[in-house]
């Protein structure tokens, strides 16, 4: 604001107001937005690249803590097993066959949380100088020793020299981030402790047995005392052994084999066999105990018995279906009770009907013995389907040639679609509090038993049980705690399958 005085009669003063000068307007340049942005994607990439480091590294601790935990697993599984089943030939057999370790069996890999560990097992003796040292070294020797000099103490002549056997496990994974690798060992006491006789020679079965209704267990020797045998088949026919006073032999009864014969051979009628009198095909432990005179057990040693005298009997139980929940053919049948089923192999014969005659199409298939379902396309025509057992010519080789049993056959049936359960409502069971569903029967139809599914519906993955008759109620036994949503389907003739009943929640408290 400024004063301004002007002329005239009388002096006076006007005022004027005039605005503030202005500085000049300007936004900011190319440059200085291009280095924001640089310093900007710069932290970012940071950010990132630290995120990125702390997931690889809780993947790479995930994968040694599942490495550890398997490694100590199967050094549990070796401490339960029998001692002289740990050799180098066949300790791996005998851990593959724990629970939950199968894996893939050379090489042997097993899948832990989506990671794939590859295994390797070896075990040695361990000669335990505090009991003086061998003359001889033990079999499988971790580390010879010399023997301790008679002037060096009073102990005396080692005739245990299997005093520990140490197992050794090798884990090698790997998560993207390169080979990662994991080593446990332990020692396992020799049970026997070296109080009773020993045995000094007790050879494994060389080949399998193809043929005969006994198997000769070779001949074992033990420096005093008696043997005695046990085996894992039924019936246990091995007993005592005979011989002595230092060389044994027993022959293990193993009954008439089963009639499973060839698929070509003529007459054949049925896969039957007395259970009471018949070892199926199988891959056995033979084992053999010295005791001394006054019953105090010494050395044991197992010899595994691959027995294999026929081709697989002939499936039993075989079903077909028609499931409309997934417009697909279901295929269901008995487990074969042979120890050296591979799997199972489910077949169409084809427009002409005929079994065998090379027109066969392969629908599904299991590489597991106590898988016994499968399902295939939905066929609109009425096809002979057959199923078949698979084991292998040599039972001790897995590269060997698959053989098939007899055909087990039937025709899908040509019904609709059974009818639908209906008004499916679930409430408290009364006496136990569990819930307990309630249906109405389908009006239309015959049916053979009901499918319980729980969470989710309605593949044959998805099944969480099934009713033994055809009634229309069922209490759940087990389910925890939460919200659950449940179905029922009815079963009619050749397991077809109906569409799901309408749905019900329930809270479990």
């Amino acid at each position: 604001m400024n004063l301004k005085r002007t002329r005239g009669a009388a002096d006076h003063y006007s005022m004027e107001i005039t605005a503030p000068e202005r500085s000049g307007e300007r936004g900011y340049t190319l440059v200085e937005l291009l280095v924001a942005a640089f310093v900007l994607v710069v932290g970012m990439a940071g950010a990132f690249s630290l995120l990125n480091g702390a997931n690889r590294t809780t993947t790479v601790n995930n994968a040694r803590m599942g490495a550890t935990n398997l490694a100590r697993e199967l050094l549990e599984d070796a401490r339960s097993v029998d001692y002289d089943s740990l050799k180098p030939s066949s300790i791996a057999g005998v851990l593959q066959a724990k629970s939950g370790v199968t894996g893939s069996p050379s090489p042997w890999k097993v899948q832990r949380r989506g990671i794939e560990y590859t295994v390797t097992a070896d075990v040695c003796t361990f000669d335990d100088p505090k009991d003086n040292v061998a003359s001889a070294p033990p079999a499988n020797v971790c580390t010879p020793q010399a023997p301790v000099p008679a002037s060096a103490g009073t102990l005396d002549p080692e005739i245990q020299p299997d005093d520990f056997r140490r197992v050794t496990i090798n884990l090698t994974w790997n998560t993207g981030s390169g080979d990662r690798s994991l080593k446990q060992v332990s020692l396992i006491n020799n049970p026997s402790g070296g109080l009773g006789p020993r045995i000094t020679s007790f050879p494994d079965f060389t080949t399998q047995v193809t043929s005969g209704v006994s198997a000769t267990v070779p001949t074992t020797t033990t420096n005093a005392g008696s043997l005695r045998w046990n085996s894992d088949g039924k019936p246990n026919g091995a007993g005592d052994a005979t011989g002595g006073p230092t060389t044994w032999s027993t022959s293990w009864q193993l009954g008439p084999a089963a009639s499973g014969l060839a698929p070509s051979t003529p007459g054949w009628a049925t896969g039957q066999y007395d259970a009471s009198t018949t070892v199926l095909d199988g891959t056995y432990t033979i084992t053999g105990q010295a005791f001394d005179e006054l019953g105090i057990a010494g050395d044991s040693r197992a010899a595994v018995l691959p027995l294999n005298r026929s081709y697989p009997i002939t499936v039993a139980g075989f079903e077909v279906g028609r499931n409309f929940n997934i417009s697909r053919t279901e295929f269901r049948w008995n487990q074969n009770p042979e120890l050296d089923i591979i799997g199972y192999e489910v077949y169409d014969s084809g427009p002409d009907g005929v079994l065998g005659n090379g027109n066969d199409t392969l629908v599904c298939q299991t590489v597991r013995v106590d898988v016994t379902s499968c399902t295939g396309p939905m066929s609109s025509d009425n096809p002979t389907y057959f199923v078949v057992a698979l084991d292998r010519s040599d039972i001790t080789d897995t590269s060997s040639a698959p053989r098939r049993s007899q055909n087990a056959e039937v025709k899908t049936l040509a019904s609709t679609e059974p009818d639908r359960a209906s008004l499916l409502v679930v409430s408290a069971d009364l006496s136990t509090g569990k819930p307990k569903l309630t249906w109405s029967h389908p009006s239309v139809g015959s049916v053979r038993f009901f499918r319980i599914y729980r969470d989710a519906c309605c593949s044959p993955a998805d099944r969480y049980d099934a009713t033994t008759t055809n009634t229309n109620t069922y209490t759940d036994p087990s389910a925890p705690a939460g919200l659950h949503r449940y179905w029922v389907t009815a079963v009619g003739p050749g397991i077809s399958e109906s569409q799901p009943s309408n749905s019900f929640d329930w809270l479990v408290p």
